[in-house]
C-alpha cells in the first residue's frame, strides 16, 4: 500500500510539474608571513599571462562566470543571483537560515522556521518544510507534504522542479532569475544532493560539474563560511575526483608519454614541457593523476597520462577558502587563514613563483630563521607569489602553519597559510608558473 501511495504523490508532483511548466515561465625566500610589503603594492597586472603560455590566455576565474563549461541540465549562467530578502524579512536572520540551509543542518532550519524575526508567509513555510525533508532523505513525509501542498495550489514551478531534484527524480533546475539568502540556501543543498545522486550514478563529469558551481556559488554566499561547514562538501568532491580526475583510467584531457629506460618524473616532465611550451607541470601532479603513490616510482614501458589543461588557484579572503581547479573543474577546496585586519592579504592575479620544502623564513632586517626553530612561522611549506611578468617573487606566498587552530580565521601577517597536511598536497599538485586569483 506504501508502495501505492507513494507512486501516486510521485507522479502528482510530475503533474504538477507538467501543469506548471505549461503555464510559461514564472516571474623561502622572501621575507614570509610576517615579510616587508612596501616593495610590492595593488599590482597593475596584466590582462595576459607569461608569454607562450598554452590555454591561459582566459585570465583566472573567479566564481561563478557564464562561460563555464557545465552540462546543458545544469544551466550556464549564475543560478544563486543575490538579490534582497522580500520586504519584512529579517536580513540577519535569512542570511544564517540560508547558510544553515546550504550546508545541511536541516534540524536546525525546520527549528527556525518559525521564527517571527523571518515574517515568511505560512505557505513559503510549508513548502521549505517539505523541500528540508526531501533534502534529509525523509522521502515518505516529503512526498506526503508536497501532495498536500499541491492540492492546495501552493507549489509553484520551481517549488516542484527544486522537490524532484531532492528525490532524485529530476535533474538540477535551470537556474533562478533572483533568489533571497533562503532561495540560495535551498538552491545549494539541492545541488549538493543532485552531486550526491550523480556521484553514486557513476555520473562523475555531471558530478564534478555541479560541484564546481556549488563551491564557487558559496563564495559569493552572503553568510560566513567557517572550515568544518564544508566538510560534507570537500569528501564528496574528494571522492568525485578519486574516480575521476585522479583516475588515469578515466577520459579527461592528457597527453600520453611512454616511460623510455632511465627516466624519472622530472625527465617526464622535462620533455612535455618541451613538446608544449609554457605548460605549467609538476612532478606531483604527475604522479597524482597516475596514482603513483609517495615514492613515484615508474618503469619502462609504462604509459603515463599527462593532465593539459591549466591548473589555477581561487583565494577568498573574505571566506578564508581556497579552491585548487584543472581546467573547468574544481578538485580540491581547503580552508586558509589570510591577513589581519592592518595586515591585508596582497589581492591581484598572480603565479606560483618559487617553491621551497621546509622553508627557512627571511624576516626583513633580521637574521634568516632556519626551518624547525621555534620563531620560524612558515610550516612544513612556501610557494611564493609572483606578479605576471617580474622576474621576482613579493613578500608573499601560500605556507603552512604551526597553528592550524587560525585557519578560518583573519589572523596572518598577509600571507595564505594552510594547515601543513594541505599545504603539502598543493605545494605537489600546484605547479610553478600557475595562475591564481586572490579576491575579497
Amino acid at each position: 500500500m506504501r508502495i501505492l501511495v507513494v507512486l501516486a504523490l510521485t507522479a502528482a508532483l510530475v503533474w504538477a510539474g507538467f501543469r506548471l511548466f505549461n503555464q510559461g515561465p514564472q516571474p623561502v625566500h622572501g621575507s614570509g608571513d610576517q615579510g616587508a610589503r612596501s616593495a610590492v603594492g595593488e599590482p597593475d597586472v596584466p590582462s595576459g599571462g607569461p608569454s607562450g603560455a598554452p590555454r591561459l590566455e582566459t585570465p583566472v576565474e573567479p566564481p561563478v562566470r557564464e562561460t563555464d563549461p557545465q552540462p546543458t541540465d545544469v544551466g550556464s549562467s549564475n543560478p544563486f543571483e543575490r538579490v534582497d530578502s522580500p520586504a519584512g524579512t529579517d536580513q540577519r536572520a535569512a542570511v544564517e537560515l540560508g547558510g544553515d540551509l546550504a550546508h545541511g543542518r536541516f534540524d536546525d532550519v525546520l527549528a527556525k522556521l518559525s521564527n517571527s524575526e523571518l515574517a515568511l508567509p505560512s505557505a513559503r513555510v510549508q513548502v521549505l518544510r517539505c523541500l528540508v525533508e526531501a533534502l534529509a532523505g525523509r522521502t515518505d513525509t516529503a512526498n506526503a507534504q508536497a501532495a498536500v501542498l499541491f492540492d492546495q495550489g501552493l507549489l509553484g514551478s520551481r517549488d516542484v522542479e527544486l522537490l524532484q531534484a531532492a528525490l532524485g527524480q529530476g535533474r538540477l533546475p535551470a537556474p533562478g532569475a533572483h533568489v533571497d539568502p533562503l532561495d540560495l540556501g535551498a538552491e545549494l543543498a539541492v545541488a549538493v544532493r543532485v552531486a550526491e545522486f550523480d556521484s553514486v550514478r557513476g555520473r562523475l563529469v555531471e558530478a564534478a560539474a555541479v560541484l564546481t558551481r556549488v563551491f564557487r556559488t558559496e563564495m559569493d554566499a552572503p553568510w560566513a563560511t567557517e572550515p568544518s561547514d564544508l566538510d560534507a562538501w570537500v569528501a564528496l568532491l574528494r571522492d568525485v575526483h578519486r574516480r575521476y580526475r585522479w583516475d588515469p583510467r578515466v577520459d579527461w584531457p592528457h597527453v600520453e608519454v611512454a616511460v623510455q629506460p632511465g627516466d624519472g618524473l622530472t625527465t617526464i616532465r622535462q620533455r612535455v614541457i618541451a613538446q608544449n611550451p609554457g605548460l605549467a607541470l609538476s612532478t606531483g601532479l604527475i604522479a597524482r593523476a597516475n596514482r603513483l603513490g609517495d615514492g613515484g616510482v615508474i618503469h619502462a614501458g609504462q604509459v603515463l597520462r599527462v593532465p593539459t589543461e591549466p591548473v589555477t588557484v581561487f583565494v577568498d579572503v573574505s571566506k578564508n577558502w581556497l579552491l585548487y581547479s584543472i581546467g573547468p573543474d574544481v578538485v580540491e577546496a581547503w580552508p586558509v587563514g589570510t591577513g589581519a585586519d592592518g595586515k591585508e592579504t596582497l589581492l591581484g592575479e598572480f603565479i606560483v613563483g618559487k617553491k621551497q620544502s621546509n622553508p627557512t623564513w627571511w624576516p626583513r632586517n633580521k637574521e634568516p630563521v632556519p626551518f624547525g626553530h621555534p620563531d620560524n612561522p612558515l610550516g612544513t611549506r612556501w610557494l611564493g607569489w609572483r606578479v605576471p611578468g617580474s622576474d621576482t617573487d613579493t613578500s608573499f606566498g601560500f605556507h603552512g602553519t604551526w597553528l592550524p587552530e587560525t585557519i578560518g580565521q583573519a589572523a596572518s601577517e598577509g600571507c595564505v597559510r594552510m594547515r601543513n597536511e594541505d599545504v603539502e598536497v598543493l605545494y605537489e599538485i600546484l605547479p610553478q608558473d600557475s595562475r591564481f586569483l586572490v579576491r575579497r
